[in-house]
C-alpha cells in the first residue's frame, strides 16, 4: 500500500518517482541496517539531492530522547540518520499511532527513532495524521517533536490485491506530507 500511495498510477502522489525498496522486519538491528542500505544506495548511486528515506517502523517501546542517546544503539540511529542527512536527503518518519486519547496516554511521540529529532540538528521529518477536519486522528502521537500533520484519515489506496481501500495512520500521512 505503501509504494502505491507514494508513486502508484492511480492514486501515487509522484507517479513518476522510482521506489526502492528496503524490506525491514519488525527489530530494531533490521531497521538500523535498513537505514545504512539506504544511505549507501543514495550515496553510491548519486541519487543524493534526488531522494526521500521515507520509514513507517520503529523500534517497539517508550523512550525519550536522552534516554536513547544513552545507549548504543540510540546513538547508532543517530549517526545512521545524520549520514543520510548530510547527503542532503531528508529522512521522513511516521510520528506513532500509540496515543490513547481516551486514557490520556503516549501524547507524544516515544519511538525510536522518531525521538532523536531535536531543534539543534538538521531534523527529522515526523508526520501525524490529521482528518479531513485538520483534527488530529485519534491515535496519530504529536508533541514538540512533531513536525507536520498530513492527511491520514480516510485516505484511498490500492491493496496487494489491486483493490481500493481507505487507510488510516501516521504511515499514510508521512507520504502525503510537502517535503522539501
Amino acid at each position: 500500500m505503501m509504494a502505491c500511495k507514494a508513486a502508484g498510477k492511480r492514486y501515487g502522489i509522484a507517479k513518476q518517482a522510482k521506489i526502492v525498496p528496503v524490506k525491514i522486519l519488525h527489530t530494531a538491528d533490521d531497521l538500523l541496517v535498513g537505514l545504512k542500505i539506504a544511505f549507501a544506495d543514495i550515496r553510491d548511486k548519486g541519487r543524493a539531492l534526488k531522494s526521500v528515506v521515507v520509514v513507517s517502523q520503529a523500534v517497539p517501546g517508550s523512550t525519550t530522547r536522552d534516554q536513547a542517546l544513552k545507549t548504543e544503539r540510540g546513538r547508532d540511529f543517530l549517526n545512521a540518520i545524520n549520514d543520510i542527512i548530510a547527503l542532503g536527503t531528508p529522512v521522513v518518519l511516521a510520528a506513532g499511532n500509540e496515543r490513547d486519547a481516551d486514557e490520556g496516554t503516549r501524547e507524544d511521540i516515544d519511538l525510536l527513532p522518531q525521538v532523536l529529532e531535536h531543534p539543534d540538528m538538521t531534523p527529522i521529518i515526523n508526520v501525524g495524521a490529521a482528518k479531513i477536519s485538520g483534527d488530529r486522528v485519534e491515535d496519530s502521537q504529536g508533541g514538540p517533536q512533531l513536525s507536520i500533520y498530513a492527511p491520514g484519515n480516510l485516505v484511498f489506496s490500492l491493496t496487494r490485491d489491486s483493490r481500493s481501500e481507505t487507510f488510516q495512520g501516521t504511515s499514510v500521512g508521512k507520504l502525503l506530507c510537502p517535503y522539501p
